[in-house]
C-alpha cells in the first residue's frame, strides 16, 4: 500500500542529455545533484531556483554567486528575495525573479517567463522524489503551449535519506 502511494507521488524519468537543467528551490541536495549533472556534461546550462532561505547556503556550491546573492539580499525586501542563478559557458548570472506567489505554481510561472526568451527544447527538472508528481502536474498546466519537452528526475538517495533532507 505504501509502495503504491509512493509510486503515485513520484516521477522518475531517466537522466538524459538536455538543453537546460532546472533545479527547484528548496532542499540543498537538489542543488548538489543538479550541479553534478551539469558538471558531468548533461546540459550546457543550469538554472538553480533560489529562495530567500537558501541564499546563505549557496556558498559551498559557488562562492562568487553566493557573495553576489548576499549583496543583493541586503538591498531587497525579504518577500522579494527570489532568484534564478544560471550557469553556462559564459559564467554565472543572477536574475531576480518575481513570483506571483511562493509555491510550485509561482515557480512554474517564473520558469515560463524564463523559457519564453530562451532557446531551449529539452528541460530536465530536478526536485525531491515525492515532490515531482505535483511538479509535473503543475508544470503541464502552466507551461502548456511551450515547444519544450520536460523530464522529471528525482534526487538520488545517495544525497541523503528523506528523513535527513533539509
Amino acid at each position: 500500500l505504501l509502495l503504491r502511494l509512493y509510486e503515485r507521488l513520484t516521477c522518475n524519468d531517466p537522466v538524459q542529455q538536455v538543453d537546460l537543467i532546472f533545479v527547484l528551490a528548496g532542499r540543498m541536495e537538489r542543488k548538489h545533484y543538479g550541479l553534478e549533472l551539469y558538471r558531468g556534461g548533461l546540459a550546457p546550462r543550469l538554472v538553480l531556483s533560489i529562495g530567500r532561505f537558501e541564499i546563505s547556503k549557496i556558498r559551498h556550491l559557488d562562492p562568487a554567486a553566493s557573495d553576489a546573492l548576499i549583496a543583493l539580499r541586503e538591498r531587497i525586501p525579504p518577500d522579494e528575495r527570489y532568484f534564478f542563478v544560471e550557469m553556462d559557458t559564459a559564467g554565472t548570472h543572477i536574475e531576480k525573479v518575481r513570483l506571483p506567489r511562493w509555491s510550485t505554481y509561482g515557480e512554474a510561472l517564473a520558469l515560463r517567463r524564463f523559457l519564453e526568451t530562451a532557446t531551449v527544447r529539452k528541460v530536465m527538472v530536478i526536485s525531491t522524489d515525492i515532490h515531482l508528481r505535483r511538479v509535473a502536474l503543475t508544470y503541464a498546466q502552466v507551461l502548456r503551449g511551450l515547444p519544450v519537452d520536460f523530464s522529471y528526475c528525482p534526487v538520488p538517495a545517495r544525497f541523503g535519506f528523506p528523513a535527513d533532507r533539509k
